[in-house]
Parts: structure tokens; sequence; C-alpha cells
């Protein structure tokens, strides 16, 4: 049996370029991210607090974008189809994804105290503002979120980098909407 192709697929355009792309991306994101992350940790007082953290969203968007322009003006001749798009940001986003997480957990793993800051200033937190807390989310919760915080670990801090997966996902659909042609 002879599979026939209809004439309007272009078999030309469906190379893997656009994985050597993705992969060399989300490699040099993830370095990126890696010296961000040590930059943070010399820089903050509390590396994990939301201001500083929230500052690495920066390097996923960019680990995302930057390969699909890169592929679409200098390796494709101006042409981008969607799910090559997809494909380049679910890839490098992956990628830069597991390379923090790695980041995170071995440094946490070789050096702990960036852990006990987070528990103490989230513990301070909770506890300064535990009328309000209590009110919300009753005595219980009071008390399971407290316990929750002592029990942080490196694995706990390196899982919360791969819950941003999700919002790489949409980067990559809506950064691939923009860029194909």
């Amino acid at each position: 049996m002879r599979l026939h192709l209809p004439p309007q697929i272009n078999i030309k355009c469906m190379n893997i370029s656009w994985l050597k792309t993705a992969t060399l991306a989300g490699s040099l994101g993830g370095l990126l991210f890696g010296l961000f992350f040590m930059l943070t940790i010399l820089v903050f007082e509390q590396p994990f607090a939301p201001f500083p953290k929230s500052l690495d969203f920066f390097i996923y968007i960019a680990t995302i974008i930057s390969p699909l322009a890169y592929y679409r003006f200098r390796q494709n001749q101006g042409k981008l189809h969607f799910w090559e798009g997809i494909g380049i940001g679910v890839v490098a986003g992956a990628i830069v994804l597991i390379i923090s997480a790695l980041w995170v957990y071995v440094y946490l793993s070789i050096d702990p105290q960036p852990i006990h800051q987070y528990i103490q200033y989230y513990s301070e937190l909770v506890q300064t503002n535990q009328k309000n807390f209590i009110e919300k989310y009753g005595k219980a919760g009071y008390d399971q979120t407290l316990q929750n915080l002592q029990s942080t670990s490196a694995t706990r801090l390196a899982g919360e980098e791969l819950k941003k997966a999700p919002i790489c996902l949409l980067m990559s659909l809506i950064a691939s909407a923009l860029f194909r042609k």
C-alpha cells in the first residue's frame, strides 16, 4: 500500500532545524537562569521573595521569543508555520524549566541557607498577618500553612520552577500566532 500525500503539503518544510534552534535556546536560557539565580542570591537578602523571584519571568519570555524570531528571520527565510512556532516555544520552554529547576535543586542541596531564609521570611509574613489569615482560612489553615512552611525543601522550591510550564505554553501559543507567516 502506497501513501499518497495531498499536493498542498510541502514535505520540505518538515525539517528539524527548528528542534536544534529550540534546544540551543532552551539551553542558553537555562544557563542565563543559573547566572541570574546566583546573582539574585548574592544581591538580595531573600532570593525567593516575590520581587526578585518575579524577575526570572523575563528569562522565560526571552527564551521563548528569541528562538522564534531567530528561526523565522535568520533560518527559514521569513517563514514560520504555527506548528513550528509552538514546537520551538514548547521545547525551549521545557528545557529552560528543567535546567532552572536543576539549578535551584543543586544549589539548595549544597547550601540550604536560602531555604532557612525562605522559611523565616514567609513564617514572619504569615504570623504578622495572623488575624487576617485566620479570618480568611481559619485556624486550621493557619496552622497547616506554618507546618507546610517548616517542611520546605530543595525539592519543593525546585518544583516551583516547574509549575511555570502552563505560562510557558501560553507564551508559546501567543508568540507563535504573532510570528507565523
